[in-house]
């Protein structure tokens, strides 16, 4: 009996030691899978800090673009003026040889007749450059068009993205969760065992010293 005894605690120690040896092994798992999951977080962390950094790139891209907008705009208005200004001064000095051609009748006819050519000329260069202007005006809008609707695509998919990486996180989280209560319950279960061996433990031998 004593031997019996001795061997059935020598067994319960066994059994004891390798539920031990499990429960170690399963913690080192825990610990490894959590060192994983922080370092999936730092990585996501990361790269939304990237995104951030390109976004504030290309917003000062786009304001440099409309500060070129405006510049450009300015220009084209400093232009206009100056040839309103060479405009009025033309049709004052037009009125001028037309006082001198009431002295001189068919030296202001030669005289507008020249006049009517430049004028002619000037026109269809003006015409050119106003046709030309609207031109780059044109192409400057559509640029920037273009730009502020690839901006709306990279925010929405930045949008998307974030959208993603929270259901992830959130996935993440209830695994944690549930692995957590799965932990707990196969502790609490590992706990029961071993109150009941120690009760069948205590039984024997109390059977053994009663015999």
């Amino acid at each position: 009996l004593e031997k019996d005894r001795i061997a059935t605690k020598e067994k319960a120690e066994q059994e004891r030691l390798e539920k031990d040896r499990i429960a170690a092994e399963e913690k080192d798992k825990h610990e490894r899978l959590e060192k994983d999951r922080i370092a999936a977080k730092e990585k996501a962390e990361q790269e939304r800090l990237e995104k951030d950094h390109i976004a504030t790139e290309e917003k000062a891209k786009q304001e440099r673009l409309k500060k070129a907008m405006a510049v450009a705009e300015e220009k084209a208005e400093q232009e206009k003026l100056e040839k309103d200004r060479v405009a009025a001064g033309e049709k004052a000095e037009q009125e001028n040889l037309k006082k001198e051609q009431i002295a001189a009748e068919e030296k202001a006819e030669q005289e507008r007749l020249e006049k009517t050519r430049i004028a002619a000329e000037e026109k269809v260069k003006q015409d050119r450059l106003e046709e030309e202007r609207e031109r780059l005006v044109a192409e400057e809008a559509a640029r920037a068009e273009a730009a502020k609707q690839a901006a709306q695509e990279r925010l929405e998919e930045e949008r998307l993205e974030k959208q993603a990486a929270q259901e992830r996180l959130e996935e993440e989280r209830e695994w944690l969760v549930a692995e957590e209560a799965a932990r707990a319950e196969a502790a609490k279960q590992a706990a029961q065992e071993r109150l009941e061996e120690e009760r069948e433990r205590l039984v024997t031998e109390e059977a053994a010293r009663a015999e």
